[in-house]
């Protein structure tokens, strides 16, 4: 069945790609609309995780609903053409890397088991499928103990055995955790996001086979590079050699055998590169960036480039939508931050004590973020009335690269 509900979740985003894409590729459109589901995957997960109220066939609803009412909007309301092109020139290379590819992928990590992040996203991962979804988890025996000394005991080897499932601590914020349920409940290490997409692959094919969505990310990252590669109008024989580094690189096989939140990254950065090389729809980038913002924590070291890029294209293109994204994408990393903090605060924080100091801790690093990006978008304002103001003095993008580069490399920029 959920295979089913899976692909019911793509045909609306076929429909949408295809009317933006005029006579968009039909093997494109499949392929950025599976990662497009994802995406919006992310975002939906996270509010029903935010409210403790996830229900996976309520996630899959809301994504149907969402990408319908999108398609409807496009072919209705703006009056676009639903045309495919069914040539399968563009796609020969990714599809001979992936089929060559094959062989490596059709095997696995198996189950690990607490200890590390693979086997605690599996375990997260196997609690949602049996209908545990609760944000703190508990268990039920611990309660059923008559003496102190055997709930000691309990607690002990809950600390000792357990690794990857935290329990409140004392230098971190409560945010949702609730002391009242027992001293042996605790919350799952990671984001909860990336344990349930494992929970749907897992509903469709098998607990068991639960890894393979990340073979399946690498298979769709291949796809998605060789996309980019003809955006940027890169010979044959180039795309070939990427499409081949990417997909039997050795890392990239690893992860992909392996139930890690590395993979769908790729995917989110890939889609990002390929909407933003895009000669049209360019802002539409912000909508990988804002799901990354939601997916994992290390979004704040790749923030600035997202903004820096945005800012760029504003300055070359005059497009305000490029200033709205760059501020769209610090509001989304305060989104983020937040669910985070709120859904698993120690996994959080401990990825920020790199930037702790004599002023900024667990209790206060909420408040720095939020300053922060209040600021940015502040300085975004300035920056679009400072470049405006410059541009009435015919400010030439193509004069300044030439100015700053001096040599080939602006044949190179001026058309990205």
């Amino acid at each position: 069945m959920f295979i089913i509900l899976f692909i019911l979740c793509i045909i609306p985003n076929v429909i949408s790609f295809s009317a933006l894409g005029r006579k968009a590729s039909l093997v494109k459109s499949v392929v950025l609309s599976a990662a497009f589901f994802f995406i919006l995957f992310i975002l939906t997960s996270s509010v029903y995780f935010l409210f403790d109220n996830f229900r996976m066939k309520c996630v899959l609803a809301t994504c149907f609903a969402i990408e319908s009412a999108v398609a409807a909007i496009l072919v209705f309301v703006f009056k676009k053409k639903i045309e495919f092109d069914y040539s399968i020139k563009n796609a020969i290379i990714p599809t001979a890397v992936v089929a060559l590819l094959t062989p490596f992928l059709i095997t696995h990590f198996g189950y690990f088991g607490m200890g590390q992040d693979q086997g605690v996203y599996q375990v997260k991962a196997l609690n949602l499928m049996n209908g545990v979804t609760q944000y703190q988890t508990d268990f039920d025996e611990y309660s059923k103990l008559d003496s102190t000394y055997e709930k000691n005991e309990f607690e002990s080897q809950v600390k000792r055995y357990l690794a990857g499932y935290d329990r409140h601590q004392p230098d971190f914020p409560k945010t949702t955790y609730n002391d009242n349920i027992s001293p042996v409940s605790g919350i799952f290490h990671g984001i909860p996001v990336y344990p349930a997409m494992l929970a749907l692959w897992g509903f469709m094919f098998g607990a068991e086979n639960m890894a393979g969505l990340s073979a399946f990310w690498l298979i769709i990252s291949i796809y998605l590079i060789s996309f980019c590669c003809d955006n940027l109008k890169i010979k044959a024989s180039v795309k070939l050699m990427v499409c081949s580094i990417m997909g039997f690189s050795p890392i990239m096989i690893w992860v992909s055998k392996s139930t890690l939140t590395e993979m769908f990254i790729s995917v989110l950065l890939l889609s990002f590169t390929y909407l933003i090389t895009r000669s049209e729809y360019k802002w539409l980038s912000v909508i990988p960036v804002v799901a990354y913002a939601f997916y994992h924590v290390s979004f704040f070291t790749m923030l600035p480039m997202f903004i820096i890029i945005y800012a760029a294209l504003y300055i070359f293109t005059n497009d305000r939508k490029f200033v709205v994204c760059a501020a769209v994408s610090c509001l989304s990393y305060a989104a983020g931050f937040f669910t985070m903090r709120a859904l698993q605060p120690i996994y959080t924080l401990n990825n920020y004590k790199v930037v702790y100091n004599s002023l900024i801790n667990n209790k206060n690093v909420n408040i720095v973020i939020y300053t922060l990006m209040a600021i940015c978008i502040i300085a975004l304002a300035v920056f679009y009335m400072i470049v405006n103001k410059i541009r009435k003095n015919s400010f030439s993008p193509e004069q300044f690269i030439s100015k700053v580069f001096n040599g080939k490399t602006e044949k190179i920029l001026i058309p990205i």
